[in-house]
């Protein structure tokens, strides 16, 4: 199967085989192939891996790739609808070809800066630029900007728990963005034996306020005294009630099953 680039491919300054690797999401990958079998997932993910290394496939190409018998069971039921035509009539993966075109922008910007000569709005685009969902699943390819690093704990997991949702939530999320994996960590488990302790949440900090002034390192004081007769109970102490450490026991379990989050890893 010989490479030929397409009019996209060209316009976009492309060599698609290049890159070793692109981001890769499992969570999406599986609500993208919820109803094929395991022969139709790896059937999939062949050609993914085809278009990948070799560019848009003729329909030869493609049932070279699957065989004939897989060809005839799989591509008009299953795979075919995974697919788009390019201008020649090959057939590639529009979210792949995208997801792809991304990384490389973002890498070659990379490569920029650190040869020093890249400009100020290079480095900027290099932090941002649009990401796109690659589970080859159906629906609208529109992506939104976001800044593209690894975060242990998506804000949408701090902005829903802390459950006080004031102030301008794009400047709150470039905050959360910019702290530590450990302040993170700390905030979230700190967050639950906080809303213990103050139960209605106008007596809680604007999250602005929350995180500007590092309000996770604040000790918890609570309305009602433990049952060792204290009325001052710090998060780091032995104090604190059994429905608060139920409460960070099933958050710290959730995080452990969750793990670093799959929406940027790379395979």
């Amino acid at each position: 199967m010989e490479k030929s680039l397409t009019l996209f491919e060209l316009e976009n300054n492309v060599d698609m085989a290049k890159d070793p690797a692109f981001l890769f999401f499992p969570g999406d990958w599986l609500g993208g192939t919820m109803t094929f079998s395991r022969a139709h997932k790896g059937a999939y993910m062949d050609l993914l891996m085809c278009q990948f290394n070799q560019g848009h496939m003729t329909l030869q190409d493609v049932e070279v790739v699957l065989g004939d018998g897989d060809f005839r069971l799989m591509w008009e039921t299953k795979l075919r609808h995974k697919f788009i035509q390019d201008e020649c009539g090959r057939y590639f993966n529009e979210k792949l070809e995208k997801e792809m075109i991304a990384r490389k922008k973002f890498t070659d910007s990379r490569k920029s800066n650190l040869s020093g000569i890249s400009h100020k709005d290079d480095h900027m685009g290099a932090h941002k630029i649009t990401q796109v969902n690659p589970q080859m699943e159906d629906g609208d390819i529109d992506g939104d900007e976001v800044v593209l690093k690894d975060l242990n704990v998506p804000f949408e997991t701090f902005w829903n728990l802390y459950d006080k949702k004031v102030g301008e939530k794009g400047k709150l999320t470039k905050k959360w963005e910019k702290l530590k994996n450990a302040d993170r960590e700390a905030i979230i488990k700190y967050i639950p034996l906080y809303k213990i302790a103050k139960p209605d949440k106008k007596y809680r900090l604007n999250p602005e306020t929350f995180l500007n002034n590092k309000g996770w390192l604040n000790e918890l004081i609570y309305d009602k005294p433990a049952t060792n007769g204290s009325d001052k109970q710090s998060a780091n102490g032995t104090g604190k009630s059994a429905g608060a450490y139920e409460l960070l026991g099933q958050l710290e379990e959730d995080l452990r099953r969750r793990g670093t989050p799959n929406s940027g890893g790379e395979v």
